[in-house]
């Protein structure tokens, strides 16, 4: 499963030309998901909605259409731990 993770991830990245950056925190709408604040997987699903690809561990939001965003969450626990923004560079 990580390895298929991994691959993934290392396609999609290649696929649409991004970079990628630790993020801080990930807006949604009004709300504001933070990894600082640890929040909680269902949280994360009442104000940002169902991911575009859900992993045991991580979550992705590809957001090429509205920001030229990929946002990856990472868990630990049910709990956010990390936010990674990959941005289109292609744009």
């Amino acid at each position: 499963m990580k390895r298929t993770l991994a691959v993934g991830a290392a396609f999609l990245c290649a696929a649409v030309g991004a970079t990628s950056s630790l993020a801080t925190d990930l807006r949604c709408g009004q709300y504001i998901i933070q990894a600082s604040n640890g929040a909680i997987d269902y949280e994360v699903l009442e104000k940002c909605g169902e991911p575009t690809v859900r992993y045991i561990d991580r979550w992705i939001y590809d957001r090429r259409s509205q920001d030229g965003t990929i946002i990856t969450l990472r868990f630990a626990g049910g709990k956010v731990t990390s936010i990674e923004s990959s941005r289109d560079t292609r744009r």
